[in-house]
């Protein structure tokens, strides 16, 4: 374990999207974004042998006038097939430039999607052509009200990545090779004046029976 450890801890990237609160004019459709983050997880078969995919959502709408938030135009894509929800607690909305929405959708899809081979991904198939991002994440960026006070949100989902000398990319490993941890994060500024995201001000605390250990951003 404490070998393992070893390997884990002397390396952490970060790949950022900021989602701050958007500067352009409503409907401005150049910078306008639409955040979408996610946690989907399967539970349970259905009587004809389809399984139950339930998506935890939040959506933000940066930037645009409105944004169709009716759970139909929400899809799963799985081997060239979609599926609309079956179920869903998401109010039919018109989410309003700056306004968030979370709820929970769920789809009945086949067996094939909760495997790495097919797998699935989510879609949208509103009437306009929005930019919409998104995030997987194991906690929602976005609350479905606005605080009282300035608070910065950062949702957030890790892997981990063994990689081989001599690296990839800007990663220069040494024999035998490292794991790597990366991590996916969406960030929203919601009230402060600036927030800086310098991956140097990030880091990774591990702690174990065999010790505590802190690494920085690596790129």
């Amino acid at each position: 374990m404490k070998k393992a450890l070893k390997w884990m801890t002397p390396i952490l990237m970060f790949i950022l999207t900021v989602t701050g609160v958007s500067c352009s004019a409503p409907g401005d459709k150049g910078t306008a974004l639409v955040t979408v983050s996610y946690n989907a997880a399967f539970k349970g078969e259905t009587p004809s042998g389809d399984l139950n995919l339930v998506v935890d959502i939040a959506i933000a709408n940066n930037g645009y006038e409105s944004f169709e938030a009716s759970p139909s135009y929400f899809t799963v894509e799985v081997a060239g097939h979609s599926y609309k929800p079956y179920s869903s607690d998401l109010s039919v909305i018109r989410l309003g430039d700056g306004e968030n929405l979370s709820g929970t959708l769920t789809f009945h899809v086949p067996p094939q999607a909760a495997t790495s081979r097919v797998g699935y991904h989510l879609g949208y198939s509103g009437a306009s052509s929005y930019n919409v991002q998104w995030v997987k994440a194991d906690v929602a960026a976005v609350q479905n009200t606005t605080p009282a006070d300035p608070v910065v949100n950062i949702a957030y989902s890790t892997d981990f990545m063994w990689v081989s000398p001599p690296g990839i990319g800007f990663l220069n490993v040494e024999p035998p090779g490292k794991m790597f941890m990366m991590v996916e994060m969406s960030i929203s500024n919601r009230g402060y004046e600036s927030f800086r995201t310098t991956p140097d001000f990030f880091s990774l605390n591990v702690s174990s029976l065999a010790g505590s250990f802190t690494s920085k951003v690596e790129g």
